[in-house]
């Protein structure tokens, strides 16, 4: 009979343990889970604040992220427009041909474009060409007409020179193109014969003297 009477003491008693600690469990959990879920949006501010501090509106609109929801960078600002040696012809020429316009970086099709015979089919492939091909310098008048082309180079002395795609482009369209070291820049008072050749005044003031028959021509100062 007391062991009865025991039972019917410890069986409620074990069930309001056990309910206790279940309810005691589960809030712990959503306690757990809400720590968890604020540290994220915590986060997640503090990344966006970081973003907005530091975005550009190329970076805002065009952004990718990775799994993590970092915002990756898509582009930087180059830390030059010109390299050095460039640089310095880029003014070279600027001072040397002061009634001359010098462009730097320019494609290939600022210069040529396809010649009115071109077949059809084949005038977009030739105009891609021209856009993927590059010059470090064009020279034009003050009229915009294009005179001169100028390469920089880096060939090792004896290294055999092969004529270029740009080369003979601009042979045929009867365009002046020029090679320079990009070791041994030409003197400051050599640069209008090496841009215009011996008769320099003559190329740059006579269009009509430059026609099929100009020859591109390699200089290595």
């Amino acid at each position: 009979m007391s062991s009865v009477y025991v039972l019917l003491v410890l069986v409620p008693l074990c069930v309001v343990v056990y309910v206790l600690w279940a309810y005691r469990r589960k809030a712990q959990q959503r306690d757990a889970a809400n720590a968890e879920r604020l540290h994220d949006v915590i986060g997640l501010a503090a990344r966006a604040a970081r973003g907005q501090g530091n975005a550009t509106p190329e970076h805002a609109s065009g952004g990718l992220q990775d799994s993590d929801s970092h915002a990756l960078v898509s582009y930087i600002k180059r830390d030059r427009l010109l390299t050095a040696p460039q640089t310095l012809l880029y003014y070279m020429l600027k001072n040397e041909l002061p009634d001359n316009l010098v462009f730097a970086e320019m494609p290939l099709s600022s210069v040529l474009e396809t010649a009115p015979g071109v077949a059809e089919h084949a005038r977009a492939e030739m105009a891609r060409r021209l856009r993927d091909h590059r010059v470090d310098f064009v020279i034009a008048d003050k009229r915009m007409h294009p005179l001169a082309v100028l390469k920089l180079t880096a060939h090792t002395e004896g290294q055999r020179h092969e004529v270029s795609s740009t080369q003979r482009w601009l042979a045929e369209a009867g365009i002046r193109y020029v090679e320079i070291d990009a070791r041994a820049l030409p003197r400051k008072e050599d640069i209008r014969m090496v841009v215009f050749g011996d008769d320099a005044a003559h190329r740059q003031h006579s269009e009509a003297a430059q026609g099929p028959g100009s020859s591109a021509n390699r200089v290595v100062g």
